[in-house]
């Protein structure tokens, strides 16, 4: 969850800057908005276009998360204010920073704000429990890619 900027140059639209919480995953929803297309259902992320056009109560990321998937041992999840990480490897290993006072993440909050550790731990739960289970795909892989392998690499999502 780096923060990195999104900069985007769109005709006939000026210069602006805006502090919302965006996603590689926005940019092509984004697209879609900008020339008229409808983003379907299935597609993740949101269509930035009514922030870049500046209309009051536009779609926004509320939360979010990185590192998804059975090959991370870490999940992180960020609001406007908070980030929390979470090991899954040591669950009792929890990390939560003030953002706004602490950008460089040096002072770990996790004991003094529980409450705030447990509605981001929640509201990761939820976000990854909606994330799609791919089918499984019947291919060859290397013989190098054992069948533990080849179940996590495929219930990552990453084939």
């Amino acid at each position: 969850l780096a923060n990195v900027p999104l900069i985007m140059s769109i005709p006939r639209i000026g210069s602006r800057r805006f502090s919302v919480l965006t996603q590689r995953i926005d940019i092509y929803p984004t697209i879609l908005g900008l020339v008229g297309v409808n983003k379907p259902n299935w597609l993740a992320g949101i269509d930035l276009t009514d922030i870049i056009l500046g209309k009051p109560n536009a779609a926004v990321n509320r939360y979010l998360v990185s590192e998804l998937g059975d090959y991370s041992a870490l999940e992180s999840i960020r609001d406007i204010r908070w980030k929390l990480y979470s090991y899954k490897d040591n669950p009792d290993k929890t990390e939560l920073y003030d953002l706004l006072t602490d950008p460089q993440e040096q002072k770990n909050l996790a004991n003094l704000y529980p409450d705030k550790v447990k509605l981001l731990f929640q509201a990761l739960e939820r976000i990854v429990a909606k994330q799609p289970e791919f089918p499984q795909i019947d291919s060859q892989f290397p013989a190098w890619i054992d069948a533990a392998k080849r179940k996590k690499i495929i219930k990552g999502g990453y084939f």
